[in-house]
């Protein structure tokens, strides 16, 4: 299970302190904080409520590692080289592949 580093990252990368999570799912901080260090995990409601304050599934946040996937995902986009908008492309001309 992923819930603790998932939670810490999303917060961050929404840039919300613990205080304002918690207040906005209705939880104090030190109990969102025991969530984050892996102390304690949310229940069914609660999970539900934090996930979709930060954008995520509950599903995500049980078995998804999110920050690798970032990771992951920005290094696939730096090595597939640049993105070319399809308005710049002629129509009937094939799409260049960034190599």
């Amino acid at each position: 299970m992923h819930i603790a580093k998932n939670l810490r990252y999303l917060r961050r990368r929404a840039r919300l302190s613990q205080a304002a999570l918690a207040q906005h799912v209705g939880l104090s901080a030190n109990g969102l904080s025991r969530y984050e260090q892996g102390h304690a995990t949310p229940g069914a409601e609660m999970l539900e409520r934090l996930a979709y304050a930060l954008g995520a599934t509950p599903d995500e946040l049980r078995h998804v590692d999110l920050p690798h996937v970032s990771r992951y995902r920005k290094a696939r986009a730096a090595a597939s080289g640049p993105r070319v908008p399809a308005a710049a492309v002629a129509p009937g001309q094939p799409r260049p592949t960034g190599a």
